[in-house]
């Protein structure tokens, strides 16, 4: 069955708004990083493991949106 126009742009909304909401949180993540030089290791190791989840969900709706194009 194919979707409607409506449904997706729907979709592409939906994944536009995860992508910022996760790309707000990876920037965060990145500035947490920053905290290693200062000496705090759990600080920066939580900005490190938040900034690669956050990359890898954004790759995960890039290539949802991709596949979503080809059909």
């Amino acid at each position: 069955m194919t979707e409607s126009r409506l449904e997706s742009l729907a979709s592409s909304l939906e994944r536009l708004i995860y992508g910022m909401l996760l790309a707000t949180l990876g920037y965060f993540g990145v500035g947490m990083t920053g905290q290693l030089t200062n000496g705090d290791v759990l600080v920066g190791l939580i900005g490190i493991v938040t900034a690669l989840l956050c990359g890898s969900g954004i790759l995960y709706l890039l290539y949802e949106g991709f596949r979503e194009g080809l059909h």
